[in-house]
């Protein structure tokens, strides 16, 4: 009798080990018609004065998009390797799997700016020089956009980097 019973438990929580990862994979769905993402750097002055070629005293001013069929484009302002436009493609998987990790972070529910970090004590710290980025995504009509210049959730600054990765966009950069 004992036995008959731990069978029927094994047997169902090989069941249920079977059925959560299709059940959790389909919360996520990563169906659609439209995407653009796009990341555009403000650049500038970082402490130091920015002079002629040396692309590396700036901070980067550039932007970059992404859209459904995995065309990236990229352009170049100042502080950066490659000035200019240019376009290459990255994998339709990259692009759904960059549009889970934006639904896996919930982006549409983070806050519109990220200008100061909020302290465990109720006060808040802010600095004065940084390079501010701003990420937007356009899924199906559903547009949101993220200013982050200081104090973002690490989960936000993980997609940010992530996105840098996938779109390739170091060769003009010039920067890691």
């Amino acid at each position: 009798m004992r036995l008959r019973l731990l069978t029927r438990y094994f047997f169902a929580l090989i069941l249920l080990l079977c059925v959560s990862p299709l059940a959790l994979a389909q919360t996520t769905p990563t169906d659609f018609t439209h995407v653009t993402i796009t990341l555009k750097s403000e650049g500038g002055p970082c402490m130091t004065l920015c002079v002629g070629d040396d692309y590396r005293g700036c901070c980067p001013k550039y932007s970059v998009s992404l859209d459904q069929n995995g065309t990236v484009i990229y352009n170049g302002v100042i502080g950066v390797k490659e000035r200019g436009e240019r376009v290459h493609s990255i994998p339709i998987t990259a692009v759904r799997d960059l549009v889970t990790e934006f639904l896996r972070i919930d982006f549409y529910s983070l806050e519109d700016r990220y200008t100061e970090k909020k302290l465990p004590n109720g006060m808040s710290e802010s600095i004065d020089h940084m390079n501010a980025t701003t990420l937007s995504i356009d899924l199906d009509g559903k547009k949101k956009s993220v200013y982050i210049f200081y104090g973002a959730p690490d989960e936000l600054m993980k997609l940010q980097q992530k996105l840098y990765e996938v779109t390739r966009i170091a060769q003009y950069t010039g920067r890691e």
